[in-house]
């Protein structure tokens, strides 16, 4: 199926988040096995936005990215970064993702924010 690269960063933070709970087997391995399809796009993902702010963040004379003083990197050319960043993350890919149903998850808790991503991606990775 194809997913959106946003998908992909969404439901890899959800998963991740499961991953660090106690669970039984089935489902730990269903997390794992989704987790691995996903990780190299996730890295492609990652290294072109990178890249991308690289590209536009505004420098100091010795080359190294300007930070407010809260840490936000601070872009040149915001209109076109903007755009550029939404082109990537928009952009889709296949991805071959196991379906799990929420019963599997009945014995843990987990929050609603978790497991948005999960059920709301085209294929519905927990229903």
């Amino acid at each position: 199926m194809k997913l959106k690269a946003i998908d992909i960063l969404n439901i890899c933070h959800s998963l991740e988040k499961l991953s660090d709970l106690e669970l039984d087997l089935n489902p730990a391995c269903t997390i794992a096995k989704n987790l691995r399809e996903l990780a190299v796009a996730k890295e492609v993902i990652e290294d072109k936005r990178n890249k991308l702010i690289t590209e536009y963040a505004k420098k100091n004379e010795d080359g190294t990215i300007c930070q407010s003083e809260n840490g936000n990197i601070e872009i040149q050319e915001p209109e076109t970064f903007s755009a550029k960043l939404n082109e990537l993350l928009s952009s889709e890919t296949e991805a071959d993702l196991i379906k799990m149903q929420k019963d599997t998850l009945s014995g843990i808790k987990v929050s609603a924010k978790t497991l948005l991503p999960l059920r709301e991606c085209k294929i519905k990775c927990v229903s």
